[in-house]
């Protein structure tokens, strides 16, 4: 499983706009011929054309010494280290200032089955008195699987210090435990197109059916299911495993130092006491732990999969609410099994405040450690009857936010504004349900308006390929009338079409080559699974944006009123805004929207 998360985790789209994968292939030159391949580099450099290539140098990177240098003391290490390099390098001929290596100490417990980690308020201590003669000194506390009693730390020196003065650049003290995690450098869960699961799958139709130029947005909900199915099975598989050995985990600290810190250091009898050491770390059994990460992974899975479910269903309750309870669940669990920097994930850590607006936001997690030492949901943040979110949470603006992939920066506001206009639709819906009125004349304003959406959409599909098919050739407020028709406010009557391109309109022809009614042709471009989806007229465009968006209003009426109010609904719709104000109807066609009219276009 190891091998395979970095490609199974880590991608968004379908197969066919994949990139390709790297291969690097490396060869190591002895160092006994460095030097005569360095001369031809010199004079190569010296030739006409290639002086740009001038004032070259060596740059020297040796990794993966821990194993070889490995010593109780640090003379010995600096010893086998000038051994080791001895023979190929020459110390004396190096800047002296650009070298650095990491001196690391890893500290075992004798004890069986034990993991080792750093005491918070050790960590704090030490942060302290290094704070106090240490300017501009940048410091970070990983607290460790939503506890406070353990945490990571990770210290940058400023170089105005007097410890990057003197040779220490940057320090770090953490627990190894994260390997059991690591595989080729991909963690579980950090794949951030993951968020895209809490959308729901209407929605997501409309995104994928919509165009904006000829870009599509093309996330594989598919392939990013079992992106997260693996980033799961792989943690529950590698602590079933450390379970089942007994594994046990250390402590460890790194310090990047220069060349010139590590000799001094060397140079010195420096005794470390490991009763000073270890009273700066918690020891605790492994299997608690592990257990305890599992009872975690496996609590929030469980959460984030049955709201993946009841969104998957959902018609009369919120999507929108479902969403922010799965993303809350998906922070909940990368936190839960490593050093996630919960200052980080905001909405994890900001304790519920007003704003001006009066929207609360945050689970306050930061309170729940300082006070119990461990992260847990409050009781009042969801209903767990109905699986939805109580009142101190229902207004919050925490996890709101889809990190929304580079492949589709480029249509965020259009994508943004067809998931507004769902959660608009949600809402008359829940206004519908309080009404319990199909004849008053609230109702019938929200069925109006609906209708008003519908014709919207479908014109703006329409407009859309109609610019694709010749280019606009308004005289007056070309720019106004362009955004008008992309956002479906302006009709397809008459004047519309014919002054669109007069100079092109014997290539644009009211088709109807099926000698359709207006009824059937309604059918067609709105209804589905009928006898028109038997002859497969709408192969190529069956999840037109303007279709999904008609069906979801109504099966809204007819859930939320009654079936005669959503016939209806569809009759006035058919009748009014429909027949008076489209000129231009497509013509039905297995792979084309519009269908061409001739060979000239």
């Amino acid at each position: 499983m190891s091998i395979f998360a970095r490609g199974r985790e880590s991608g968004t789209q379908s197969g066919r706009f994949e990139s390709g994968k790297r291969q690097e292939h490396h060869y190591f030159l002895p160092g006994r011929f460095l030097k005569e391949v360095w001369e031809d580099i010199v004079k190569f450099s010296m030739q006409p054309g290639y002086t740009h290539f001038g004032n070259a140098f060596i740059l020297i990177d040796a990794k993966d010494l821990k194993l070889h240098l490995k010593s109780s003391t640090l003379e010995g290490s600096w010893k086998m280290l000038i051994e080791m390099l001895d023979g190929d390098l020459n110390f004396n001929s190096l800047d002296s200032s650009f070298q650095f290596l990491d001196l690391g100490q890893e500290i075992i417990s004798q004890q069986e089955k034990t993991i080792c980690f750093f005491r918070t308020c050790c960590l704090n201590e030490g942060l302290a008195q290094i704070s106090s003669d240490s300017s501009g000194l940048q410091s970070a506390n990983y607290t460790w699987a939503l506890t406070a009693l353990t945490a990571n730390q990770t210290l940058a020196y400023s170089k105005v210090s007097q410890q990057y003065q003197n040779g220490l650049i940057y320090s770090q003290f953490y627990s190894p435990l994260k390997c059991l995690f690591d595989a080729a450098g991909t963690y579980p869960f950090q794949n951030q197109s993951l968020n895209y699961l809490s959308i729901s799958s209407e929605i997501m139709k409309l995104w994928q059916a919509g165009r904006i130029g000829s870009e599509r947005f093309n996330i594989d909900m598919s392939k990013l299911q079992r992106a997260y199915t693996h980033s799961r099975d792989r943690i529950l598989l590698a602590l079933r495993e450390s379970i089942q050995h007994g594994r046990s985990f250390s402590t460890r600290q790194e310090h990047r130092i220069s060349i010139e810190m590590f000799h001094a250091l060397a140079r010195k009898p420096i005794q470390i006491s490991s009763n000073q050491t270890f009273q700066t770390c918690l020891i605790v059994n492994s299997e608690e732990i592990f257990h305890l990460l599992y009872a975690n992974i496996c609590r929030f899975g469980l959460a984030l999969e049955y709201t993946a479910a009841k969104l998957d269903i959902s018609r009369d309750e919120s999507t929108s609410d479902l969403s922010r309870i799965f993303r809350m669940f998906l922070q909940l669990q990368k936190a839960s099994f490593t050093s996630v920097l919960l200052q980080a994930q905001g909405e994890l850590w900001k304790s519920p405040s007003k704003l001006e607006n009066k929207v609360k936001y945050g689970l306050g997690l930061r309170y729940q450690l300082e006070k119990f030492n461990f992260c847990w949901l409050s009781p009042s943040l969801l209903n767990w009857s109905n699986w939805s979110p109580e009142a101190s949470f229902s207004d919050s603006n925490a996890f709101n936010y889809i990190p929304i992939h580079k492949t589709a920066l480029g249509k965020t506001k259009y994508l943004l504004a067809e998931r507004t206009e769902w959660e608009i639709l949600e809402r008359f819906a829940r206004l519908l349900r309080e009404i319990q009125d199909p004849s008053s004349h609230i109702t019938y304003k929200i069925l109006a308006f609906l209708g008003t959406m519908v014709i919207q959409k479908f014109r703006r599909d329409i407009w859309a390929a109609l610019f694709k098919f010749a280019e606009p050739e308004w005289k007056d407020n070309t720019t106004l009338k362009r955004e008008q028709a992309l956002s479906g406010v302006l009709p397809l009557d008459y004047e519309n079409v014919i002054g669109y391109a007069p100079s092109r309109f014997t290539r644009i022809k009211y088709s109807n080559k099926h000698k359709l009614t207006l009824q059937e042709r309604w059918e067609i471009l709105f209804h589905s699974d009928d006898k028109w989806d038997q002859q497969d007229l709408r192969k190529s465009w069956k999840e037109k944006p303007f279709r999904l968006f008609f069906q979801k209003c109504y099966d809204t009426i007819a859930t939320t009123c009654d079936l005669a109010t959503a016939r209806s609904w569809e009759y006035l719709l058919l009748q009014t805004q429909f027949a008076r104000s489209n000129f231009l109807l497509p013509s039905p066609s297995k792979y084309s929207f519009l269908q061409k009219y001739s060979k000239r276009g």
